[in-house]
């Protein structure tokens, strides 16, 4: 990728508090690693600093689920139908342009695209197909991370194929594969599970955990440095936002959210600190339960209000594989019946949960066993 000399270049971060964060970071890890020796930190398991960095294998197992669904959604919403008109020679964006420099994003010499190799229709619908299949395999993991390489050249060779189509949910799918090529995402719910009869580790610990982990982070705090600006101060900011209808939805959350100043303003002042708490939930293992469940809402919320293409879905996903490690099949069922008793017409399930056996009576049995 070549830079381009008339990007527009931002500055005024805040840096200081980013460097509040690693401290306030540090501080934490080091008072829990503190705590746990003393045996003032109850765990059922033993604690180091490393376990900051760990990954839960069955939370990268759903992971891996929600990737390959969104592979395919990706190629058949978007993808197969636009493959004449940006990925062929006979489209708008044919590879001479490329070739001669026009991508402002792109070194036709030195970047890599299988896309750039093929110009003709049915090639192009080929490696989509391929990938579709590579998709699929990912879903049902069968040849895991055989497949989560094929997906993860897919979308980097898209993105040098013609940057101007692409977005940042894009390249944070393309980020995801790769790191998740290198993590055991078939460990459950998987065909390799029966086939290779895999490790049954429920928790993972390499430079790919941290590498992700930490990439992860950054992809909040740093963007939310830059949130600085005066209609960060004043409070005015989501208001712009929702007002600029080539990203704002008319749905209803965007039309409650223009009719309430304060709504608006509350939202204004605090998005810039979940962002700069990503750091702080993600690495700090005991607030990551409550950095999933306040990043899953948020991106809900962008999902709702604006039009962000794969992102907020690629960011729920990302979470997810960043779950809980408590979290086992039966705790999943017990949480579907306590939603549903909820329901007027399943209001009799919670007599049910408190003496009997979820799994066994919903069939669950052998894969709460596969599960955990």
């Amino acid at each position: 990728m070549k830079a381009n000399p008339n990007a527009r270049i931002r500055d005024h971060a805040d840096v200081h508090i980013l460097f509040n964060v690693l401290v306030t970071l540090i501080t934490l890890v080091i008072g829990y690693q503190i705590f746990s020796i003393l045996g003032l930190v109850t765990k059922t398991v033993p604690y180091s600093i490393t376990s900051h960095f760990c990954l839960d294998t069955r939370s990268l197992a759903l992971g891996r689920i929600c990737l390959g669904i969104l592979v395919m959604t990706d190629i058949l919403q978007s993808r197969w139908p636009l493959r004449h008109l940006f990925y062929t020679d006979n489209g708008f964006w044919p590879r001479k342009l490329v070739l001669s420099g026009n991508d402002p994003q792109i070194n036709s010499k030195h970047d890599l695209s299988f896309y750039m190799s093929f110009g003709s229709d049915f090639w192009i619908s080929t490696l989509f197909i391929i990938t579709f299949i590579a998709g699929g395999c990912v879903l049902v993991g069968y040849w895991t991370q055989t497949s989560l390489l094929i997906c993860w050249l897919h979308t980097y060779s898209l993105t040098y194929r013609g940057s101007g189509i692409h977005q940042a949910g894009d390249t944070l799918l393309r980020l995801l594969l790769f790191w998740c090529t290198f993590l055991p995402c078939g460990n459950h719910l998987s065909i390799d599970m029966y086939v290779n009869n895999t490790s049954r580790d429920h928790e993972i610990l390499s430079l790919a955990s941290f590498a992700v982990l930490v990439q992860m982070s950054m992809l909040y705090v740093f963007p939310a440095a830059f949130k600085a600006s005066l209609p960060w101060k004043n409070g005015d900011a989501i208001k712009l936002v929702l007002t600029n209808y080539a990203f704002a939805q008319n749905s209803f959350v965007t039309n409650i959210l223009l009719s309430n100043v304060l709504y608006m303003k509350g939202l204004t002042y605090i998005t810039p600190i979940v962002e700069h708490s990503a750091p702080i939930m993600l690495l700090f293992v005991p607030f990551r339960l409550l950095g999933v469940v306040i990043f899953s809402c948020f991106h809900t919320g962008l999902a709702m209000t604006m039009r962000l293409g794969l992102f907020p879905f690629v960011s729920i996903t990302k979470f997810t594989s960043f779950n809980f490690p408590e979290m086992t099949m039966s705790n999943l069922v017990y949480i579907v019946l306590f939603l549903l008793s909820s329901w007027p017409p399943f209001e009799g399930v919670h007599y049910w949960m408190g003496y009997i056996n979820t799994k066994r009576f919903l069939g669950f049995s052998w894969l709460g066993r596969r599960w955990e």
